[in-house]
């Protein structure tokens, strides 16, 4: 697709932003981070194919975004919102970090601004 006149860029995505399909989120653990007894330490996510970040125009703030040598790589890259940088690194540069999602271990490699996601006028989330 990235390939016909016009296109500047193509991604593919599980879901996308204002998706009323509902969300995927899931228990994870942060490398040093200790959680609070009542915290809740679930995030939401999505699967997206480099350039995507670039084709929704959602600025790349630190790191870098995914790319080819990401896919089925070990480490596997994750990037992350600044609010959830901001929640489990506060005034830290998250890159390099870690985190484990289910039986997975995710190494930080960037952090994008912010975006709507779910609808219109919601509160940031920890993406």
């Amino acid at each position: 697709m990235g390939e016909l006149p016009g296109v500047t860029s193509a991604a593919i995505a599980r879901r996308v932003p204002i998706n009323l399909g509902g969300r995927s989120s899931s228990g994870i653990r942060v490398d040093g981070y200790q959680p609070a007894p009542d915290e809740e330490m679930s995030i939401t996510f999505n699967n997206v194919s480099p350039d995507y970040f670039r084709t929704m125009g959602i600025p790349v703030l630190r790191g870098r975004e995914f790319s080819e040598r990401d896919s089925g790589g070990t480490p596997n890259a994750v990037i992350v919102n600044q609010t959830m940088a901001a929640r489990f690194w506060k005034g830290q540069d998250p890159t390099g970090r870690q985190i484990h999602l289910g039986p997975d271990t995710l190494t930080v490699v960037g952090v994008v601004k912010d975006i709507t996601y779910q609808e219109l006028g919601e509160r940031p989330m920890s993406f």
